[in-house]
């Protein structure tokens, strides 16, 4: 731990993953290089499934590029082999377009199925999304992956609904193609920012 503030340590202990859509030349040449840094990483196909290594997919909504995918993360160990791929990326060339997105994923073990965590998170995020989207590229706010949760009478919307079930329906109709993704609690036990 290292101090935050007079107030204390900063602590981050949840688990996380992330999702990183690139444009490189050679997913092997990538592979090698991270493998280099003592970090299991392997080639797929285009999945959903939890891995143990980082992998390597194929995602269609990536123009010529594709999707470097973490495994479940933890805390400051995590952050810290996040920093270590992440310096790979530039090592490496890595680049991005408009295609592509960051995607990270917090899990809920804390909060699970919680209805009011969840109507604050929702509330949160739409109450502040231009302010988020104001350091967004142009190309990440809105489209059809990363919808805004600002929906026809959003904030009653949000505030009444009592089970996440209802709280997707009435927002998002279910999608997981909004800024705030809920639907991947059901799939993996996350919440994922789009």
């Amino acid at each position: 731990n290292r101090p935050l503030s007079q107030e204390g340590d900063f602590v981050f202990n949840r688990t996380f993953g992330i999702e990183l859509e690139i444009m490189h030349n050679s997913k092997i040449a990538l592979r090698d290089a991270i493998r280099n840094k003592g970090i299991d990483c392997e080639i797929e196909g285009y999945n959903h499934t939890t891995r143990r290594n980082w992998k390597i997919v194929t995602d269609a909504s990536v123009r010529g590029g594709y999707e470097l995918v973490s495994p479940v993360l933890e805390g400051e160990s995590g952050l810290a082999e996040v920093k270590a791929v992440s310096e790979v990326l530039v090592d490496v060339g890595a680049k991005i377009n408009k295609t592509c997105g960051f995607h990270a994923h917090f899990g809920t073990q804390d909060f699970k199925k919680s209805i009011s965590v969840w109507r604050n998170m929702f509330i949160n995020y739409a109450t502040l999304e231009a302010d988020i989207d104001a350091f967004m590229p142009a190309s990440r706010r809105n489209n059809d992956y990363c919808k805004s949760l600002r929906v026809s009478n959003w904030r009653a919307k949000m505030e009444t609904s009592q089970t996440l079930e209802s709280l997707e329906r009435v927002v998002t109709g279910r999608s997981r193609y909004f800024k705030l993704n809920s639907q991947s609690y059901w799939r993996h036990g996350t919440v994922e920012f789009r």
